[in-house]
């Protein structure tokens, strides 16, 4: 036990040495550091673009991923991306619609958009009734069909259906691809995941959802930093099983 403690704080200290090596490496560089593409947030801001020219509107659902629970961490790294998804429109009248399935969750979304909207001195724009809760519990397909009921009565240009989903999943993908609309998916769970692989066009695939400040605010050196860490300690686990490989 003492051991597995022990290697637990040097991988903690290892965690947070190459984060802020990382961060000042990214503050240093002219350009945004991007170590690798990822096509769904590559395809997201010219989406909110699209969104805010035709009219229509963003949908971003978090789905069973709640603040206080066992998914708690994916909860509030899919909120990151509500943010700065609507940080490209908090300057606009325009609000994306956010589905959840956490009466917690929906008050930190509501304070998250209203924060974010603030910040562009643009309150007026702000309504708390885009943040929608649907019957609540992971592999719901009651929140499948409300979110399937949502896209068939609202102008949504794109469903971003990130957090934790199961085979209900499968309805939003369904009317999405039924009314032309973009669907980029990710879940934590296996079956929902393969749904949003198989229906997605640019679907986020394991701790790719971690990562998304980085992508969509690539300016911010922390985020970078932190995006170049999580590179480093993948290949440095990937090394040390390799070699741990070898030598027996």
């Amino acid at each position: 036990m003492e051991n597995d403690a022990s290697y637990f704080v040097l991988l903690l200290t290892l965690a947070f040495v190459a984060s802020m090596l990382s961060s000042l490496y990214a503050r240093k560089r002219r350009k945004p550091l991007i170590v690798r593409p990822i096509r769904g947030y590559a395809v997201m801001p010219a989406k909110s673009d699209e969104a805010i020219e035709s009219d229509r509107r963003l949908h971003i659902s978090l789905g069973a991923a709640a603040v206080g629970q066992s998914s708690t961490i994916v909860a509030l790294a899919a909120l990151t991306l509500v943010r700065e998804m609507a940080r490209r429109q908090a300057f606009t009248k325009q609000m994306p619609l956010v589905t959840v399935t956490d009466s917690v969750t929906l008050a930190a979304v509501q304070d998250a958009l209203q924060r974010t909207y603030r910040s562009f001195n643009n309150l007026e724009a702000f309504d708390a009734r885009t943040v929608i809760w649907y019957p609540r519990g992971e592999r719901s397909l009651a929140f499948g069909a409300g979110v399937a009921e949502l896209n068939a009565r609202e102008p949504i240009s794109t469903n971003i259906m990130v957090g934790v989903f199961g085979a209900e999943l499968a309805y939003v993908a369904d009317v999405s691809a039924r009314r032309d609309r973009l669907f980029i998916g990710h879940s934590t769970l296996l079956e929902g995941q393969a749904i949003a692989y198989a229906f997605s066009e640019a679907s986020l695939i394991g701790e790719e959802l971690f990562v998304g400040d980085a992508y969509l605010d690539p300016e911010s050196s922390f985020a970078a930093g932190r995006l170049l860490t999580l590179d480093i300690l993948r290949w440095f686990v990937i090394g040390v099983i390799i070699l741990v490989a070898l030598l027996n």
